[in-house]
């Protein structure tokens, strides 16, 4: 087989490492542009929430969340087990859990990388991972490493990383369960205290997590400058030009509730509501923009406020604003 036969049944360290790189860590608790409360390498806020009491100023730390995460990667090495009917290498079962992960399970049931790996033709299973590149950042590069990987290249290649650079993770150690039992108890006590709140990371001007310089110097220069544009926008109190950099329709998440935004002129109607007095705190914060976080979802703003993402080629667009328990009410006027 390439790459060496093992007949691999579960993710290496290696793998583990590449997937964590390709989702990116935030130490501190945040809204995704679901509107669910997210720490770490995507997880969300369940039993580990109790081990954030772990660690000074409320944060988990990397070995937490790497031990979480890998145990968040069980139902993809599952379908990789369950629907694969040949024997892999370990970078072929590594490069295919992290496309099943990517595009979930489901997509990875019934995909032609499934059909041609389970008939053997290894040579169509690199361009059909390739097919894969919509809705995320980074996937056109996160793709070809799949491949190659496949082939049985390396991990993580100069051009083809999803950070365009390497990083060193801590050791992954096994979480007891008796700290899991005990959470699970914790949770009950903390998690409507910490829902959608991050606790402030400490450490004077540092960011609590990745920051969108690990997808390279391009995308966070673009990035960046439409959050410039945006933020003045905000600041000038131009709504016209703030409705104008959204993509319809926009998911309103109010505590529990999503409201979708059709059009500009029901932003615009809504407009004190959405852009509320934390929102607007969070883009006019200059450490929101050196501190942006970036995800398969998109460029996070704040805790989550705001979240944009590239449609295409260099157009980007706010698709989600997350309210939190707004104090103006649940309903957006129509």
């Amino acid at each position: 087989m390439i790459g060496g036969f093992v007949n691999a049944t579960s993710l290496s360290i290696a793998g583990l490492q590449f997937i964590a790189n390709c989702e990116g860590f935030r130490g501190t608790p945040y809204n995704d542009s679901a509107g669910n409360c997210t720490v770490g390498y995507g997880h969300l806020c369940t039993w580990v929430i109790a081990l954030l009491m772990r660690t000074k100023n409320g944060g988990v730390d990397q070995p937490t969340a790497l031990n979480t995460f890998q145990q968040d990667l069980g139902t993809a090495q599952a379908a990789v087990n369950n629907n694969v009917n040949v024997d892999l290498s370990q970078n072929q079962f590594d490069a295919l859990t992290d496309f099943a992960y990517n595009v979930g399970t489901g997509n990875f049931q019934y995909s032609t990388v499934l059909k041609d790996v389970n008939s053997g033709q290894s040579n169509q299973v690199a361009p059909q991972m390739g097919r894969w590149t919509r809705g995320g950042n980074g996937l056109p590069a996160r793709r070809a490493n799949e491949g190659r990987m496949y082939n049985g290249g390396g991990y993580m290649q100069p051009v083809a990383t999803c950070a365009n650079r390497e990083r060193q993770f801590p050791e992954v150690r096994d979480v007891s369960n008796r700290v899991r039992i005990l959470s699970v108890v914790l949770f009950l006590g903390f998690s409507v205290a910490l829902h959608a709140q991050a606790v402030p990371s400490g450490g004077g001007s540092g960011c609590p997590g990745d920051t969108v310089d690990r997808m390279g110097e391009e995308i966070a220069k673009q990035s960046r400058a439409f959050l410039g544009k945006l933020s003045k926008a905000v600041q000038e109190d131009d709504k016209k030009r703030v409705a104008s950099m959204l993509h319809y329709p926009v998911n309103v998440h109010i505590a529990d509730k999503t409201f979708p935004v059709h059009n500009p002129e029901e932003f615009m109607r809504n407009y004190g509501r959405i852009v509320n007095r934390s929102v607007k705190a969070k883009l006019l914060d200059e450490k929101s923009s050196r501190c942006l976080f970036s995800s398969p979802e998109g460029f996070m703003v704040g805790d989550g406020e705001a979240w944009f993402k590239e449609f295409s080629p260099g157009v980007f667009k706010v698709f989600t604003f997350n309210l939190g328990d707004s104090p103006n009410g649940d309903a957006l006027k129509p």
